[in-house]
């Protein structure tokens, strides 16, 4: 009498997920869409450094690289501002002359100060 062998239950065979971030793979599909699926435009709009890294990077084969977090802080920047209707132009500027202004009064006061510490007993 021969004996069934029992074998272990078996498992599927999951993959691991993407190393690159949602973000990422979401900002590289637009940039290949505007540029008709052109990579190396699509990486140089991205401001990335070779076209190789953008497609890894889309298959999910290799985490976000330092110019594709910047590529993405860009991107939200951007979203902003077009969110809030802030026109790029109208972005908050310093005017330097009022600021220098503004430092030259605080250093007279600040010597004022000074002067009214040094005379008191």
């Amino acid at each position: 009498m021969t004996r069934a062998l029992r074998t272990q239950p078996t498992r599927p065979v999951t993959r691991p997920g993407p190393k690159s971030s949602v973000a990422a793979r979401r900002l590289i599909k637009a940039a290949l869409k505007r540029h008709k699926d052109n990579q190396r435009a699509s990486a140089r709009a991205l401001r990335l450094p070779n076209h190789a890294q953008m497609m890894r990077m889309l298959r999910g084969e290799i985490g976000d690289t330092p110019a594709m977090r910047a590529a993405i802080e860009r991107a939200e920047t951007r979203a902003k501002r077009a969110y809030y209707l802030v026109h790029e132009s109208d972005a908050p500027t310093v005017d330097v002359e009022l600021l220098c202004q503004a430092v030259e009064r605080v250093e007279r006061e600040l010597n004022t100060l000074k002067e009214l510490l040094r005379c008191q007993p």
